[in-house]
């Protein structure tokens, strides 16, 4: 995306806003630990349109945009024009004739004098009032002002359930529910967490911090089992990490963890994520959905596990490749290529991804 000004990029929406959550995220993921800054801009339009289609399927489902109707850009765009004909009607119709505007004359400027003698007393009366309080004052204005074009619709937690279900395997959604809930119990504890972890790091040696692959901070699903059902999505996710991290360094390894504790709603970023979302409905429908803080967190985590797959789908592509030109070019299964104990170490040896690795259309 070419840059409006010099060293900020941006989208059709605005600046990008998570690519040094997303570089932090594709580094958890298996790639370079600094990934490139034009790959995590592209990832990042790519979450937006998944963002943007489920904000149209929660418009549908509610009932603010029939089902199947046309574009909700082209839809504004039309209710704009629309509105723009009204008023020129209005304004046709507000004009008057010939004689009424000889008989009026002198109505006319009474009543202009009459506005002058009341901008007057207005003046007079600001100037009385303090600098504080005509600040007061302005800022009212503005928030009124802005409150006119942002109808906050209210969603139910159903509705967002409902229109999740064609974005993941629906069985995920009662997990996660599960697991929000389940983390409320951790929240106290989390300072706690992280102070083993540095404690951890100068007490324990190397291979006692990398046994702890688990204790990245960011509590995801798969990190309850008990509660969720789901010990092959832990297996797999735990494995696969350690595997990524197994010839890490200390100091590599530290970092790997602090990158496992990033998320789009973590830590301390469920409002930024929140007022991303809006965004991107002010440009489907008019005004914002009034969302609870658990429907945020459910859409956060359905969007991280997205580009975790994501990425991990190209950096094993790019490390299938790269594992067959060692081999002269024979064609062997993926599978008994790429294993757990040479992950880490080829990974090294791969191409960072790239934008041209996250095709998006970026639409308005």
């Amino acid at each position: 995306m070419p840059a409006r000004k010099k060293d900020v990029k941006w989208t059709s929406l605005g600046p990008y806003l998570y690519t040094d959550e997303l570089r932090q995220m594709m580094h958890v993921f298996g790639d370079v630990p600094r990934p490139k800054i034009e790959a995590a801009q592209a990832l990042e339009i790519v979450c937006r349109n998944l963002l943007k289609k489920i904000v149209i399927q929660m418009a549908e489902i509610s009932g603010i945009i029939a089902k199947n109707e046309e574009n909700p850009s082209d839809l504004r765009s039309k209710r704009s024009k629309d509105e723009s004909k009204e008023e020129v009607e209005d304004e046709n119709m507000e004009k008057p004739s010939k004689k009424a505007k000889k008989s009026n004359g002198k109505a006319s400027r009474k009543s202009l004098e009459e506005k002058k003698v009341e901008k007057s007393k207005e003046i007079k009366v600001k100037s009385k009032r303090g600098p504080k309080k005509r600040k007061e004052m302005e800022s009212n204005e503005e928030k009124v002002e802005g409150s006119a074009d942002m109808n906050a619709h209210s969603i139910s937690m159903e509705v967002v359930i409902e229109s999740l279900k064609g974005f993941c395997n629906p069985e995920r959604i009662p997990q996660i529910l599960s697991f929000l809930e389940k983390r409320k119990s951790f929240e106290k504890t989390e300072n706690v967490d992280d102070h083993q972890v540095k404690n951890a790091e100068s007490e324990e040696d190397e291979e006692e911090i990398q046994e702890d692959i688990s204790g990245d901070g960011n509590y995801q699903v798969s990190d309850f089992p008990e509660s969720t059902g789901d010990q092959s999505a832990k297996s797999e996710r735990l494995a696969r990490r350690e595997a990524i991290s197994r010839d890490f360094t200390k100091e590599e390894y530290l970092y790997f963890a602090e990158c496992s504790g990033v998320s789009f709603v973590r830590p301390q970023r469920r409002k930024k994520f929140i007022e991303w979302i809006n965004t991107i409905t002010r440009s489907c429908i008019d005004g914002v959905f009034n969302l609870q803080d658990q429907a945020a967190d459910l859409i956060g985590q359905i969007l991280y596990e997205f580009v975790e797959k994501l990425v991990w789908k190209v950096k094993e592509e790019i490390l299938y490749k790269a594992l067959l030109d060692l081999q002269g070019g024979k064609q062997e299964p993926k599978e008994s290529l790429i294993t757990p104990e040479n992950i880490s170490v080829s990974l090294m040896f791969c191409r960072p991804c790239s934008p041209e690795d996250f095709p998006y259309e970026d639409v308005n």
